[in-house]
């Protein structure tokens, strides 16, 4: 049987890391997020800030859509769909896992 894919968003970010370096997420939202990380079937859409990829390090799927609107949403859903092709580069450098993109 085929395993299906969970597409876990996460959206409203802030702009600034804050102490935590959550970027506003919680305690509970933060566990939340590294636990669904280590499960193979789960692609993580992050619209906002790139720079939240520290708590992602173990995913296998990263959508990162640099900004959080209307707009990212609809294509990020097109993208999830097939209906386009993912491609790009973000205008930052950043650490994902052992892996610098």
């Amino acid at each position: 049987s085929k395993k299906q894919q969970v597409i876990v968003g996460v959206h409203n970010l802030n702009r600034y890391p804050g102490k935590e370096n959550n970027y506003g997420l919680d305690v509970q939202q933060v566990a939340f997020l590294k636990e669904a990380a280590d499960k193979s079937n789960v692609i993580f859409a992050v619209l906002g800030t790139p720079y939240i990829t520290h708590l992602f390090s173990k995913s296998k799927s990263l959508y990162i859509g640099y900004e959080d609107n209307e707009y990212t949403n609809m294509v990020a859903y097109s993208i999830f769909k097939n209906q386009y092709k993912a491609s790009g580069k973000l205008p930052v450098s950043l650490q994902f896992g052992k892996k610098k993109v």
